[in-house]
């Protein structure tokens, strides 16, 4: 199950970290949300940890605050240009 969210809702390269896809019409139907029950369903359950975001990513999901974010950390090139 956390494979396939994997695969629909994030982006990048394998060993390297992920983060989530940008696509509002994946937002808008929830599929983040649910993606994060899952998450912590698997955690409360003792199944596997969702271990494949990229530091950013885990951090602002784990406490909120967004740390530093570089264009090495950005995959999609239209997003990579809107970062200083």
């Amino acid at each position: 199950m956390v494979a396939g969210l994997e695969e629909r809702l994030f982006e990048g390269e394998e060993g390297k970290g992920k983060m989530p896809k940008y696509s509002i019409s994946d937002l808008e139907k929830g599929l983040f949300r649910v993606a994060g029950e899952i998450f912590a369903a698997s955690l409360a359950q003792g199944g596997p940890a969702p271990n494949f975001l990229q530091e950013w990513c885990f951090s602002f999901l784990a406490t909120d605050r967004l740390t530093t974010v570089t264009k090495n950390d950005i995959y999609e090139p239209q997003l990579r240009s809107l970062i200083m």
